[in-house]
């Protein structure tokens, strides 16, 4: 993220995590990530929760 933020050609960043992974889930929302929904990337049909944080 601080790279990110550093390059300063990015207004935000995106991550997905499945919505079984609390431990991510919880780590995302610590360092300053917004859930903003799910969807649906691969065959199996399983949805995945969608994040994003604004720089």
């Amino acid at each position: 993220m601080e790279h990110a933020k550093l390059e300063q050609s990015y207004i935000k960043l995106g991550a997905i995590t499945l919505e079984s992974n609390r431990n991510s889930i919880n780590l995302l929302s610590k360092v300053g990530f917004s859930r903003i929904g799910k969807i649906i990337i691969d065959n199996d049909l399983t949805p995945v929760v969608v994040f994003e944080c604004q720089l």
